[in-house]
């Protein structure tokens, strides 16, 4: 949860004033137990290798550990970061300030329970869809995927997975590693389209893929008898070619195979790796 917003004087005045502002290295000790709005977060990280490779968050909970309220990411820069964490603490605080207005209106006996009732359901749901496009392995695994699969931070993103000559992850822990090898195996083989909730996603990813993987898209839904005018069109064909290339790329990367972005028989050395090694218990996941 380190960044350099907790750095910032004006938002520090503002934590101390509002919260209890608690620091967790789940890295080095684990998710605290008894902390239910942190259990999303816990299950994401413990079974999608990209949320491992995240930066800290800034997440807001309600006094009793049990409602998600907010977040802001970390790793942003500036002014940018600032108005991100700002924003976010102004909105987790309003969301408690309605949820105890709404709870003591419910535990009144008055008429108005019901309707509190179904305004803190509401509620509750608008903070569970939030989190859960904050963390898109939980609309879709291949979402999440996909992400880094077109990220700015490719590079990074494949440094930190990469094994040593000896056969080791090298920046990572094993078990990670292993998420992030079925990740990508798993993204190849699958043909289905994206779900319409995760068009937020898309619209970014196709904004970082490069003017020939565009092209190659287009010509691919083309021959679907299809247009691709927009990312919204992802949600219903399969997964893009490039970014299954992409994939591939990453796969053969980070487990030391020699296989080239110009080898038009990338894609198929990668299915055919992955085909070898799926059920391999190196690759098993507990």
């Amino acid at each position: 949860m380190r960044g350099r917003i907790l750095n910032h004087p004006e938002f520090i005045d503002r934590v101390n004033q509002t919260c209890v502002p608690v620091e967790v290295n789940v890295t080095d000790q684990g998710f605290p137990k008894g902390v239910p709005g942190l259990k999303m977060w816990e299950q994401a990280i413990r079974y999608s290798a990209w949320t491992n490779l995240a930066f800290g968050k800034f997440i807001i909970l309600d006094a009793e550990t049990t409602q998600y309220l907010g977040f802001s990411h970390c790793s942003l820069e500036g002014k940018t970061a600032y108005h991100d964490a700002h924003d976010a603490l102004e909105k987790g605080m309003n969301r408690f300030e309605r949820l105890i207005n709404l709870r003591e209106a419910v535990a009144d006996s008055s008429t108005a329970r019901a309707d509190s009732y179904e305004k803190i359901r509401m509620l509750e749901h608008e903070m569970s869809r939030e989190l859960a496009e904050t963390l898109p392995c939980f609309l879709d695994h291949r979402l999440h995927t996909a992400r880094y699969v077109v990220s700015p931070r490719l590079t990074s993103v494949i440094e930190a997975l990469r094994m040593t000559p000896e056969g080791r992850p090298g920046k990572v822990t094993p078990r990670v590693h292993r998420l992030a090898v079925r990740a990508l195996g798993t993204f190849l083989l699958d043909d289905r389209p994206f779900p319409p909730e995760g068009l937020r996603h898309l619209e970014t990813f196709y904004s970082f893929m490069t003017a020939e993987e565009k092209l190659e898209m287009e010509e691919q839904f083309e021959k679907m008898g299809e247009k691709n005018e927009r990312p919204r069109d992802f949600t219903s064909l399969p997964i893009p070619v490039p970014m299954r290339r992409r994939s591939a790329f990453i796969l053969g990367q980070i487990t030391n195979q020699n296989w080239s972005t110009q080898d038009p028989q990338l894609l198929e050395k990668a299915l055919a790796w992955w085909a070898a090694h799926r059920e391999d218990p190196g690759y098993a996941i507990d």
